[in-house]
């Protein structure tokens, strides 16, 4: 967000910002970010299951992993 601030680019008002993984300092920065909470120790977990599978030649599945958005000061509602 400062790269933005750098450049005149106020957030919320003249774009969003949105990060992944709902690290804890996602609420401390001067404007707290909305983000997408997902299980990171099941992603990892996840991933190495699917290389290991990949590295014996069997076929895997798409997984669709739970996740969430957590609702920020960083965002605002669209208009119109």
């Amino acid at each position: 967000m400062s790269a933005c601030w750098a450049q005149n680019f106020t957030v919320p008002n003249d774009l969003s910002v949105v990060s992944f993984d709902n690290l804890e300092v996602s609420h401390y920065v001067t404007l707290a970010l909305k983000t997408i909470k997902q299980p990171r120790f099941e992603v990892g977990r996840t991933a190495m299951k699917t290389a290991f599978e990949l590295l014996e030649g069997n076929e895997v599945q798409d997984q669709i992993l739970p996740r969430a958005l957590v609702k920020r000061e960083s965002t605002k509602a669209q208009q119109g």
